[in-house]
């Protein structure tokens, strides 16, 4: 799964990767080593994994971000066109949104007016209006907030929390802009049954490399 997502970054052309491991993460890193095609790759360990969440993880990459980012979740399998999308979107603050889907089970679902992120989150107050698969573009000066809302959280708070806890806080501030996705090639990997349709999925996917 990370081999196959390090083959979407790198055909974006996004040069420096940083992945936060936890259990078992040595092994990760001595697998895919700190140069895969044309990324360097800079790994972070999360030794408190078993007691925080991906918040937390990506939290600790912080210090790395210093021209904006986008991250990924390590657990969903995408057809590259859909990073290809996102990463070329115009917008700097922006999250992938697909109105489509209905079939995940317990999905991060999103309200959205006029192209701008509303409310996210496993469950929210207002109407839901699709799905967020994952994958989300912050620019540098966002990031900072981003991060700060973060430590904020923690101070208050227990490690463990979704990412999305201070993506909603700035919402409101910021404008996160929606990028639209109706390319149905992507799943997240949160069952037995969930691995084997990425696995299908993946058999599946052709890619034109010119």
């Amino acid at each position: 799964i990370i081999e196959h997502i390090l083959d979407a970054i790198s055909r974006c052309g996004l040069l420096d990767v940083i992945i936060v491991v936890g259990y078992r993460g040595d092994v990760l890193e001595r697998a895919m080593g700190k140069q895969y095609k044309n990324c360097s790759i800079a790994y972070i360990h999360n030794r408190q994994f078993e007691d925080t969440d991906n918040l937390y993880s990506l939290y600790l990459a912080r210090e790395y971000v210093t021209d904006g980012m986008i991250f990924l979740n390590a657990d969903t399998v995408f057809h590259q066109d859909i990073l290809l999308h996102f990463a070329a979107s115009p917008f700097a603050d922006a999250f992938l949104f697909d109105a489509t889907r209905r079939d995940e089970i317990n999905p991060i679902v999103v309200h959205e007016q006029n192209g701008r992120l509303v409310e996210i989150g496993h469950a929210i107050s207002r109407e839901t209006h699709g799905i967020a698969p994952g994958m989300y573009k912050l620019s540098q000066q966002t990031s900072e907030v981003y991060f700060k809302e973060a430590g904020r959280f923690f101070i208050h708070g227990p490690r463990k929390g979704g990412f999305v806890i201070p993506l909603q806080k700035i919402a409101s501030k910021i404008h996160i802009n929606t990028v639209s996705s109706e390319d149905e090639r992507w799943i997240n990997i949160n069952t037995l049954s969930d691995y084997k349709k990425a696995a299908a999925l993946i058999n599946k996917f052709s890619y034109n490399w010119q």
